[in-house]
């Protein structure tokens, strides 16, 4: 599954930074940490890694009385900790980020977990250049690590975000096996020595005061934003300026396949009548005025977004449930335990739930009284006013007309991996080129028969390496990874009549 990752909430923050004149360290914001603050980003920390979830705000404000929390976490900052509105039916959580776990009692215990991690990836970098991904298998094995600290490590680099292109957390339920892009700052790194340097800058990246824990704090505040990047003690200057709503960042994802662009735009002109939003504050890659922009990295700004978006709805038909690229998406949200609606449509039942969406509580489309209920979740969600339902009746039949639409059987389109139309003509080549070979073939060999630079013939593998249509075989030597056609895509050439 694509990058599923829970890396730092995104404030919504416009940053220009001038005149620097230091920068923070980790040891230092400890010594400013005191002890009741402490306390609780301990417990905090502590329910996360072992239930997986982060603690629903109104329970620990029950356990600790919600002024005290106010109080003890009022100076800190949401770099920190803060509170976001990604729980189960749209309840308020406290979530650490990366800098709030390394200042916890076992910070300096994983911070050097997370210094052993880099110094392998820069070696990774310095031997073998051209990899691209990485597998938790060879880093345990590398780095020595338990079972225990291997899992742990996870948790961090996808907190943290400490990886490039994409990742794959948690696979098959199984939270030690996992596997992650290189880190494309890496290039950056010293080419000897220490990388606490570099940790620090990858930890303070997203480092603001400007950004308040608490959400009616950011909430009041909305309507203004630091222009400047300001450190505590640190020589920056913040001024707040006035901003309009419309300058924020997306709300809401529609995850869905391409060949359900009908009942995306039916989705997004619903929600834009009934929640007075604009198609620009969705991400939807089908849908105009709310696709990605010229220019943009593809995957790192799906990745994104994925991660920080408050809402997050996926269109399940049998097209969907069909695409291996729907299915990263979903494992992507699912790896940040935020807000999630599954909607089944086009003849999808709750079968097509499986594990660990099976216990989300999914809406059927083809009901107007289901509809209604999604604009009333997600204007809890994000905290709209809802229009009168007359407004937009119209807009909610037009939803539940397409999600009647009759559509192939799940059972028919999920024997195949991909659909003919989702894959490029790059990777049928590929796969032809590999099921012609007897052995593990590297793409220095198969480049030339591509007529492709090495480097894009490398991102393409690495895609259908991921896809599960080939299987890598990656060396820690610095030796070149080797591919071979798996099964998924020998059915898939069959299927589509291409061998």
């Amino acid at each position: 599954m694509r990058r599923a990752a829970i890396r730092p909430v995104n404030l919504r923050r416009r940053m220009d930074i001038h005149n620097i004149q230091t920068v923070p360290n980790i040891s230092e914001q400890r010594t400013k940490i005191t002890a009741e603050q402490r306390v609780l980003l301990d417990e905090i920390w502590n329910q996360f890694l072992s239930t997986r979830q982060w603690p629903i705000a109104w329970e620990f404000n029950s356990r600790h009385h919600k002024p005290q929390v106010r109080r003890i976490f009022q100076p800190l900052n949401a770099s920190i900790v803060v509170e976001t509105n990604g729980g189960p039916d749209g309840t308020n959580l406290y979530q650490l980020q990366l800098l709030g776990a390394l200042l916890t009692t076992d910070g300096k215990v994983l911070e050097q977990l997370l210094l052993r991690y880099l110094e392998l990836v820069r070696k990774l970098y310095q031997t073998a250049p051209k990899r691209l991904s990485v597998e938790s298998s060879e880093i345990q094995q590398a780095l020595r690590l338990s079972n225990d600290e291997t899992i742990l490590l996870g948790r961090l680099v996808n907190l943290g975000g400490l990886y490039s292109l994409s990742a794959n957390f948690d696979r098959n339920g199984d939270p030690k096996v996992w596997s992650v892009g290189i880190l494309k700052s890496v290039e950056d790194f010293p080419i000897t020595g220490p990388l606490d340097g570099a940790l620090e800058k990858l930890v303070f990246q997203g480092f603001e005061r400007g950004g308040p824990v608490f959400m009616d704090d950011r909430n009041f505040g909305a309507q203004y934003q630091p222009s400047v990047f300001d450190i505590p003690g640190g020589g920056f200057k913040v001024s707040m300026s006035p901003v309009s709503s419309t300058q924020s960042s997306k709300l809401i994802f529609v995850s869905h396949s391409s060949r359900d662009q009908d009942l995306a735009e039916a989705i997004v002109d619903l929600l834009c009548s009934a929640l007075s939003l604009r198609r620009a504050d969705f991400m939807c890659t089908s849908v105009d005025g709310s696709k990605l922009r010229g220019g943009d990295e593809t995957d790192d700004v799906l990745r994104d977004h994925i991660r920080e978006v408050p809402a997050f709805l996926s269109l399940l038909t049998p097209h969907a449930v069909g695409s291996t690229y729907v299915l990263f998406e979903l494992g992507a949200r699912w790896g940040h335990s935020r807000h999630h609606i599954p909607l089944l449509a086009k003849g999808a039942g709750t079968e097509v739930l499986k594990e660990p969406l099976k216990s989300k509580n999914a809406l059927q489309l083809n009901r107007e009284s289901e509809v209604f209920q999604l604009v009333e979740d997600l204007g809890h969600v994000l905290n709209c006013k809802i229009e009168p339902p007359n407004s937009y009746m119209s807009k909610v039949r037009n939803v539940v007309q397409i999600a009647g639409t009759a559509a192939p059987k799940v059972s028919d389109v999920t024997q195949k991996s991909q659909t003919r139309e989702e894959l490029e003509e790059l990777e049928i080549s590929i796969l032809k080129l590999l099921a012609e070979c007897a052995d593990w073939v590297s793409a220095a060999e198969l480049t030339p028969h591509l007529g492709v630079k090495q480097t894009k013939a490398e991102y393409y593998l690495t895609k259908m390496e991921q896809a599960r249509l080939i299987s890598g075989s990656h060396f820690y030597t610095g030796k070149a990874s080797e591919y071979k056609i798996a099964h998924a895509g020998r059915e898939y050439l069959v299927r589509n009549g291409l061998v």
